[in-house]
C-alpha cells in the first residue's frame, strides 16, 4: 500500500498556499486601474492565482518542489498583473 497517497501538507504549507492566494483580495482595485486591452487577462488572473494555490498544497505531499514552483509562479504573476493595471 502506497503511504504518500494518505499524507497531507503540513500546516505551515497550507499557510504559505493561503498567503500566496491572498492578493485576490485586491482584484476588484485591480480591475478598476486596468485599461480596457487589459482587463481580460486580469478578469481571468484570480481563477489562475487561486488554482495554482490549490494545485501547490494539493501536490505538496508526493512532489514539493513542483509547489514551491507553483507558489513562486503565483507571486510572480501577482507582481506582474499589478504592473499591467498601472
Amino acid at each position: 500500500m502506497n503511504t504518500n497517497a494518505n499524507r497531507r501538507a503540513p500546516a505551515w504549507f497550507t499557510a504559505v498556499c493561503i498567503a500566496a492566494a491572498l492578493p485576490v483580495l485586491a482584484f476588484p482595485t485591480l480591475l478598476g486601474m486596468a485599461s480596457g486591452e487589459h482587463s481580460l487577462i486580469i478578469k481571468l488572473w484570480p481563477v489562475y492565482a487561486i488554482a495554482s494555490s490549490w494545485l501547490a498544497w494539493a501536490s505538496y505531499p508526493q512532489r514539493p518542489a513542483l509547489s514551491w514552483i507553483l507558489i513562486i509562479l503565483t507571486l510572480l504573476s501577482h507582481a506582474s498583473v499589478t504592473i499591467l493595471a498601472r
